[in-house]
């Protein structure tokens, strides 16, 4: 008997990745890659979760353009989370299927952009950044130039094709993808200024409502770039700090609580910032001398319900960065052991609606997800809370509406829930019930993930919450 999502994901055991019975359809990749060891294990694989249509996203697999007909590694596969169900957009453009754009001149340089007939990207690094927009039926995918010209020119025929017409690659990619109609839309424009660097990682600020993608400019350390979605831009911050890391791989998450983005990156030794995404001021932090595996990427995720940073593969374990306290965690929960020495063969995300994390894993040519609810053994503060009696939940009781619930009501006199949006402005406060309960009506309330505080007792009690309509 199939299983549903919804009835997986509720009864599944707490703190133990456990692996998800996939219903119909299994994705696979070419285990060709000239250099993994042990042979097999596919490299830079990406997700991001479109929390809005219940979508696991996957875009691409790079091989570096090794035997590009079998690759298939430039389409976006979709898991559907509601029926446990892996499904392909399109089917995948062979290497004579790209044509190139003419962006034009600029500087006296001609710029291009290579794009299929059939108006796909092109394979490429996909851990760069492909993000999804909280909210919206959109997620982005930008990589670079140097990475575009990898996946091309691997292979002799490849490169003879796309030398007869351009000799160079200019142009850094940038696309949106729509996960409802599964059309891809080329954002790519001259005047702009986008990141064409060799590794990034793109976060989606929602104070500001702007991507960010940090660039790791050689010999220069992280450069920032906005995009603005409104006016579809890249703009590099001018006068931002740089600061050099020792690695490729890394990954960023933003914190909204806080207002900043946490990177994590990796080679053989861990190194961690803390950035202001205001004035991008940045300070080292401690990673607790957290060894990495050899050639390892940098799995994060940003968890809204316990309002922590995520860290897979150091020592194999879950590792967690608490903002607040500033303190990691081990969490002593075990990777799973098919993943433990993949790589960069495996990707991160968060779902904030079922407050699950998950780990797309590639160890061999099929692609496996696993899932993690965390759910922590109390802290400090959490246990002042409950000696206090006080929790607040957030309940969706539709589209329209969400109650929150603060329990042990004799103890609540006048208090109130504040609600701030996704751009960190206080925009409502609810006045609870002697049952200590409030509605919020959402009717003039756009998507996106919001923040409830509640202070009782001299104790602050915050819940981020997605809104969905």
């Amino acid at each position: 008997m199939a299983v549903s999502g919804k009835d997986f994901f509720t009864n599944m055991a707490d703190n133990k990745w456990i692996e998800i019975p996939v219903e119909t359809g299994v994705i696979t990749f070419d285990s060709g890659r000239f250099y993994q060891t042990p042979p097999g294990y596919n490299g830079h694989v990406n997700i991001t979760i479109d929390f809005k249509n219940r979508k696991i996203l996957q875009y691409g697999n790079d091989i570096h353009g090794w035997r590009w007909d079998e690759s298939n590694f430039n389409v976006m596969r979709i898991f559907d989370m509601e029926n446990l169900q892996w499904d392909v957009s399109h089917m995948p453009d062979t290497i004579t299927d790209f044509t190139f754009k003419d962006l034009g001149i600029k500087n006296g340089i001609s710029y291009w952009v290579p794009i299929s007939k059939n108006g796909h990207p092109v394979p490429a690094h996909t851990f760069d950044g492909v993000r999804y927009i909280p909210g919206t039926d959109y997620c982005m995918l930008t990589y670079n130039a140097l990475h575009t010209y990898y996946s091309f020119f691997q292979s002799a025929a490849d490169s003879a094709f796309l030398t007869s017409s351009h000799s160079v690659v200019e142009q850094q990619s940038c696309w949106l993808y729509n996960t409802v109609t599964k059309k891809w839309s080329d954002l790519n424009v001259l005047e702009q200024e986008p990141p064409n660097t060799f590794s990034s990682t793109t976060v989606w600020d929602s104070r500001r409502e702007r991507l960010i993608s940090l660039s790791l400019d050689m010999g220069c350390g992280l450069t920032p770039y906005t995009y603005d979605l409104s006016t579809k831009r890249w703009s590099v911050i001018p006068d931002a700090p740089r600061f050099g890391l020792g690695l490729w791989d890394f990954s960023g998450e933003y914190d909204p609580v806080q207002d900043r983005i946490y990177v994590y990156g990796t080679w053989s030794n861990g190194v961690f910032f803390e950035i202001d995404p205001e004035t991008f001021a940045f300070r080292r932090l401690d990673t607790l001398s957290m060894l990495q595996p050899p050639r390892s990427s940098a799995y994060t995720s940003y968890d809204t319900l316990n309002h922590c940073m995520l860290l897979a593969a150091a020592e194999n374990q879950t590792w967690a960065y608490s903002s607040l306290t500033q303190e990691w965690n081990n969490l002593n929960i075990p990777l799973p052991a098919q993943i433990s020495s993949v790589g960069m063969a495996m990707s991160m995300d968060y779902d904030p609606v079922t407050n699950i994390h998950f780990i797309l894993g590639c160890p061999g040519s099929q692609a496996r997800l696993w899932a993690l609810k965390y759910r922590p053994i109390q802290t400090k503060h959490e246990n002042k809370m409950q000696k206090n009696n006080l929790k607040l939940s957030v309940n969706n009781l539709s589209t329209q509406y969400v109650k929150f619930i603060i329990a042990n009501a004799d103890e609540i006199v006048n208090s109130k829930v504040k609600i701030y949006n996704p751009q960190g402005r206080l925009i409502k406060e609810i006045i609870l019930e002697r049952d200590g309960s409030g509605i919020w009506n959402l009717s003039k309330t756009s998507n996106g993930i919001y923040i409830a505080r509640c202070k009782i007792n001299n104790i602050e009690i915050v819940r981020l919450f997605p809104v969905m309509k």
